[in-house]
């Protein structure tokens, strides 16, 4: 908590440095994240979830989501293949999306649920809450699938991998399951791909993708034709991961103009989209808290984020099931954080949960349960 509070005191200041404007105080229409947002992410959202302590709550909070998560995916089945949903309509009529302003700002919400239904299978006990989260797991990483956002299939690729890390630590009978898991989510995207034929292109694009960064980056080259033929490929390398490389490189220069309290809140956005044509913001969590409030403000949050991971770590005597299934999700989120941006109805899964993980009872407090 304490490298949290000293990050909403570091934002502030920022905010003052670069001035109070109608987007650090209102926030942008089409995102909402003023400094008031941000802070309540952290003071609020984590805060108030780091009191919860008793894992018959954290369980209660986890199955709500799950549940929500079922609702969520066979409205958007029915609104895509049944029939229209007005409500839907209104808001995003372009795939699996449900009521998300895009589809990728959904498959982070489906990353979350993915993981989190895997790691409670594992560590939860009831066989009747066993089916659930076998089922839900199973559910949502179709839908994630015909969703087509692969940087949330790396992601929960990466939570099933650290979910059988975690079971190795705490639980070591686990393992087993846990390794089920991944390989049920590769047969499950694989199954639903030759249908979709979305696994197998986002696969190309993603080899297509590290194919062009490579060419752009390659070594110098001193006959003409080979210098015009590195340009090429260098603009190419831009395109790669959805234009993702050219929004990177291009927000690491600013960071490198303003390091310490960086551009303010959407500070920088004008800027990135005239230079790329792509996005204004650098669909990379870590980047825009540099961006907009400096490196010591993605220090502190890197920081914040790995003292409850480590604080995890050295209570894990004590640790109860849906607690590390809490760590799993987060660390879910934190993966597909390197492809994304903070949005106000998304970052929230991250600190409610992570601010679960966090209320893990040290050694005195547990015999005094």
């Amino acid at each position: 908590m304490v490298f949290f509070l000293a990050l909403c005191l570091w934002m502030i200041v920022s905010t003052a440095v670069n001035s109070f404007d109608t987007d650090a105080v209102k926030g942008e229409e089409y995102r909402n994240e003023s400094i008031f947002t941000f802070l309540v992410y952290f003071l609020i959202y984590y805060f108030c979830s780091s009191t919860v302590s008793k894992e018959k709550l954290k369980r209660f909070a986890s199955v709500t989501l799950l549940a929500c998560s079922w609702a969520a995916g066979v409205l958007s089945l029915v609104h895509k293949y049944v029939f229209p949903l007005v409500a839907l309509s209104e808001i995003n009529d372009d795939g699996i999306i449900f009521t998300y302003h895009q589809i990728n700002h959904y498959g982070y919400f489906l990353t979350v649920a993915a993981s989190l239904s895997a790691a409670l299978f594992v560590f939860d006990k009831g066989i009747k809450r066993k089916v659930f989260y076998l089922l839900t797991f199973c559910f949502n990483s179709f839908l994630l699938t015909l969703n087509g956002t692969f940087g949330c299939f790396i992601a929960v690729c990466a939570a099933l991998v650290f979910l059988t890390i975690v079971s190795a630590v705490i639980r070591r009978k686990s393992v087993l399951a846990a390794l089920m898991f991944l390989s049920l989510f590769l047969a499950v995207s694989f199954v639903a791909g030759r249908f979709f034929n979305s696994f197998f292109s986002d696969l190309a694009v993603l080899f297509e993708d590290i194919k062009l960064i490579v060419a752009g980056n390659g070594g110098e080259h001193t006959a003409d034709s080979a210098v015009q033929t590195s340009v090429r490929a260098t603009k190419n390398a831009g395109d790669a991961g959805t234009g993702r490389w050219s929004l990177w490189k291009a927000t690491v220069g600013y960071i490198k103009e303003k390091p310490l309290f960086g551009s303010g809140i959407e500070g920088i956005g004008l800027r990135l989209k005239a230079e790329t044509g792509y996005s204004d913001r650098p669909h990379n969590e870590y980047l825009q808290y540099a961006a907009f409030f400096g490196i010591p403000a993605a220090l502190l949050y890197v920081s914040g984020v790995f003292s409850v991971y480590l604080k995890a770590l050295r209570r894990r005597a004590n640790l109860d099931g849906v607690t590390a299934a809490c760590l799993v999700a987060c660390f879910g989120y934190l993966v597909s954080a390197f492809f994304g941006n903070t949005m106000y109805y998304t970052a929230p899964l991250l600190f409610i949960f992570l601010g679960m993980a966090s209320a893990v009872p040290g050694q005195k407090e547990n015999k005094n349960a």
